[in-house]
């Protein structure tokens, strides 16, 4: 029990476009989108991972960009 076998997060401005997508868990969001500065406000996130045991865990809600 414990551990993630895989994982995936996605980043999403408020108009639904991707903006961000990794499987890599070390790697987070640096708050740009093709190699532009995001602006400030409110981004969507949803991460989708699966224990070792195979059981499926979906995460999503919003977070605030501030520079």
């Amino acid at each position: 029990t414990g551990g993630i076998k895989s994982f995936h997060l996605t980043i999403y401005n408020r108009w639904g476009e991707k903006l961000y997508e990794t499987d890599d868990l070390t790697k987070g969001w640096d708050g740009t989108a093709n190699g532009t500065v995001c602006a400030d406000g409110v981004y969507l996130y949803a991460i989708k991972l699966y224990s070792l045991d195979d059981e499926l865990y979906e995460y999503s809600g919003s977070i605030t960009l501030l520079r």
